[in-house]
């Protein structure tokens, strides 16, 4: 974002992000889901009609690509949300009264420098300055993803 831009003095936020969705899912929201825009149209359909119906508030996480502050042309939009899909970053799943389960699992998850390479947001990844922080960024998506796929299967 503007507000934690890359530049001469910093790669921009350090932090991870904060996951909105295990938030509100550790709040006990009767259906919590996370989705995405684009390609993943039916999984927000089904996911938005499940929350109509919840028996009590719902909680939806939609990722939906913004192109000039990702940093892309507009016609990528559906290829920018499913990378982030495909790569594991934005992992589709849904929290229904406490019971955590996946949605859609990515046949052969797509490297994560993959994604970001499409977006100038990140280009200052690219540079040789930033060594070793790619391989961080995929280890944490990697470590993210297992742990969800472990919740998911209890």
């Amino acid at each position: 974002t503007t507000t934690s831009p890359a530049g001469e003095v910093t790669f921009g936020k350090l932090q991870q992000r904060k996951d909105l969705t295990a938030i509100a899912a550790a709040h006990k929201i009767p259906f919590v889901a996370q989705t995405a825009a684009g390609p993943h149209w039916q999984d927000l359909s089904e996911k938005a009609g499940r929350a109509a119906k919840a028996d009590g508030p719902a909680f939806l996480n939609v990722l939906a690509d913004c192109p000039l502050g990702w940093g892309h042309e507009a016609r990528l939009s559906p290829t920018m949300v499913n990378g982030a899909v495909e790569s594991c970053v934005w992992p589709l799943y849904e929290v229904e009264d406490g019971h955590w389960r996946l949605t859609y699992r990515p046949e052969e998850p797509l490297p994560v420098a993959d994604w970001l390479h499409t977006q100038k947001r990140f280009a200052h990844l690219f540079r040789p300055e930033a060594a070793g922080l790619l391989e961080e960024i995929q280890c944490s998506v990697d470590d993210d993803w297992a742990a969800l796929l472990e919740r998911c299967e209890n």
